[in-house]
């Protein structure tokens, strides 16, 4: 499924509800290898796209190619606009945790998500171009190196269908142990789902 036609079916979601729309769109979502893609929505607040927060934006994985990257859609919202009629610049940063979040919980086991919790130990983001309310944007992202106990993911946040690139970040994450609350080694199973 080309989640760029899904977020534009969103996008022109009129609060009626979006089930026919995502329904012909999810038929003819298949990958290229055939298999399945795997689909996250969840429904807008208020019956309205534009109040859907960011943690309940359309996710699409293709498990098959956990190395790739993973892209997550989201709008932006008439409150992730500032002064100068733009996206806010803290708002890309929110998109970067989103997009690293919902790409750890779509292919980690559950039982391993709830054993790994991860926390930032350091943002790097460049602007470049910026995005304006109704933007259906797209933030890809992946790990690009792992220590002991640290992930170093890249992330873009880019505009349609490999359109311009808007920012570029680099974050580095630290495991976590959930029950103490401490740092804690990245095993030889959570880095195979990190490809």
């Amino acid at each position: 499924m080309n989640p760029y036609k899904l977020a534009e079916a969103l996008r022109r979601h009129d609060g009626r509800g979006c089930t026919e729309d995502l329904e012909t769109l999810d038929s003819h979502s298949k990958l290229a290898s055939g298999q399945p893609s795997v689909l996250r929505i969840a429904p807008a607040r208020s019956g309205s796209l534009q109040e859907a927060s960011a943690e309940h934006a359309m996710t699409q994985v293709n498990a098959t190619q956990l190395a790739a990257w993973f892209q997550h859609v989201v709008l932006a919202r008439d409150s992730d606009i500032d002064a100068n009629g733009h996206v806010n610049n803290v708002v890309y940063l929110r998109w970067v945790q989103d997009a690293a979040v919902a790409h750890w919980r779509s292919v980690a086991a559950p039982e391993v998500v709830a054993s790994v919790s991860w926390v930032v130990v350091r943002h790097e983001i460049d602007y470049k171009k910026p995005a304006f309310r109704g933007d259906v944007l797209v933030a890809r992202t992946r790990v690009d190196e792992i220590t002991a106990a640290t992930t170093v993911r890249l992330c873009e946040i880019v505009r349609g269908d490999g359109g311009d690139v808007l920012a570029k970040a680099r974050t580095i994450w630290c495991a976590i142990d959930p029950h103490s609350g401490r740092p804690r080694r990245i095993d030889a199973a959570v880095r195979t789902y990190f490809g």
